[in-house]
């Protein structure tokens, strides 16, 4: 795939304009996620998600035959030029099938392919800084300002705050920040006692490792090497350590506070926390983070809610999406054409939300246990909030030989079609004359978790149909 000028070529289509149907290219994408199944397979070898600004989100992209050019090209963090068209055939209806895939040289100006800033990203910036002034103690003062320096404030201004929970957008983490430390500083005022500069100075630094866990460009929410192997929360930890020791004198006691607070703000070790709040301070600051966080994604899974949806499945429990009482709903977000300060700074509004509620189909039934239990087909539909990896369609469990991994009878399984399984992960799979089942994933069989139900043999005959990414238990 030969390497093209950018200087000569447009945008194109964009995502958003696409219709069922249609055939479009050449149009250029980025790349934000890749799948390869490898050649044995019936499925679409290669499925990829392309973003730009009109659908930051992402939309679905296959490739049915892939050759060692076409997966060379398609790289997450690359923009990609391609040709294709728009299926209109269930269950792959408004998703992308590639035809050609090609190399470009990639051009400085990224802004038709990031997400835009949310509104109210200025006066969060604003805000974010007379916290930072607000801070009276010098030693504090002083690490604020050698962290929050000019290269740290130009990441972080853009930099998501998480893969898909919340604030998953572009200045998301700047949002998430100032939503911390603004309620840190009112539970000052409520709590008298509470060392205010250090715990301003703890809710402004309490997600810094963030900075270097993810990526925050074209393929944000992307976890570096660094947050695989060490993480936010132990990085951004190290890094105010070793900025700390630099400042002359700077109190041993007021460091280790500070490191606390930043090591305990997950709150509990199910969480991620490596220790639990042991001062007031502390406790302050991990409930203000789990309010921030919870808040702002259920009020984003309600605004992304579609009309006339009073409820749906949000992160294990059913949420109430309608009016309360003579009280309206708040809006989402305006777009920019009527936001003065959007306008302003010549910035779209519509933030990057990966939890997005939609009418999802349920396939039938899946045995956990004989596929002659199971069921192939449904009308049944369901409007709810996909799991982070994203979802095609739903099964119902019948059976018990999965009940030794949480799988109940009665529940349902949130199904990728193209998400390539690993040891350990749960498949739904097609045995002949027998019909769906759902198994675990053990490379060359499938196993359950009962001792009545022995291995499967993964011969050419059984078909993996997907792998199961959620699991929703009706009340």
């Amino acid at each position: 795939m030969k390497t093209t000028d950018p200087i000569t070529l447009d945008k194109g289509t964009y995502l958003a304009d696409l219709e069922p149907g249609q055939s479009f290219g050449p149009a250029l994408f980025a790349v934000r996620s890749v799948t390869d199944r490898g050649e044995e397979t019936r499925a679409p070898q290669l499925a990829a998600t392309l973003t730009d600004r009109t659908q930051p989100e992402g939309r679905i992209a296959k490739v049915w035959q892939a050759d060692d050019r076409t997966r060379a090209a398609l790289k997450v963090g690359q923009i990609v030029q391609v040709w294709g068209k728009v299926d209109t055939t269930s269950p792959w209806a408004g998703e992308l099938t590639l035809e050609r895939v090609e190399t470009i040289a990639q051009p400085e100006d990224l802004s038709e392919f990031l997400a835009p800033r949310p509104e109210g990203h200025t006066h969060a910036w604003k805000e974010f800084c007379r916290l930072i002034r607000s801070v009276q103690n010098p030693y504090l003062a002083e690490l604020l300002k050698r962290l929050w320096d000019k290269q740290s404030q130009c990441a972080f201004a853009d930099a998501v705050a998480a893969r898909g929970h919340h604030h998953a957008y572009r200045g998301g983490l700047l949002q998430h920040t100032v939503e911390v430390a603004a309620l840190c500083e009112a539970a000052c005022a409520v709590y008298p006692y509470l060392c205010r500069d250090l715990l301003i100075t703890g809710a402004l630094l309490h997600d810094f490792g963030k900075l270097t866990e993810m990526e925050h460009g074209l393929a944000a929410g992307a976890f570096t090497a660094e947050g695989c192997l060490i993480g936010h929360v132990h990085g951004g930890a190290l890094r105010v350590r070793e900025v700390a020791v630099g400042i002359e004198e700077f109190p041993l006691p007021l460091l280790n506070a500070l490191m606390h607070l930043i090591l305990s703000h997950h709150g509990e070790g199910a969480f991620g926390s490596p220790k639990t709040p042991a001062f007031p301070e502390a406790v302050v600051l991990s409930q203000c983070d789990r309010l921030s966080a919870h808040t702002t994604a259920m009020h984003e899974a309600i605004c992304k809610a579609p009309a006339g949806v009073a409820s749906l499945w949000h992160q294990g429990n059913w949420i109430y999406t309608e009016n309360l009482g003579d009280t309206p709903r708040p809006a989402p977000p305006l777009p920019s054409s009527v936001c003065p300060e959007s306008q302003q700074a010549q910035e779209s509004t519509t933030p990057n939300n990966f939890a997005t509620a939609r009418c999802i189909p349920v396939r039938g039934l899946v045995a956990a246990g004989r596929g002659e239990e199971s069921a192939e087909y449904s009308e049944e539909t369901l409007t709810v909030v996909p799991p982070e990896e994203g979802a095609d369609y739903l099964v119902r469990v019948t059976g018990e030989s999965l009940q030794g991994a949480g799988v109940q009878a009665g529940d349902l399984l949130f199904v990728q079609q193209h998400a390539t399984p690993h040891p350990g992960d749960l498949v739904v799979a097609w045995l002949p004359g027998q019909g769906g089942v759902v198994k675990r994933f053990a490379g060359d069989r499938l196993e359950s978790a009962h001792p009545d139900y022995p291995p499967i043999p993964l011969t050419e005959e059984v078909r993996i149909q997907g792998k199961v990414t959620g699991l929703l238990r009706p009340l």
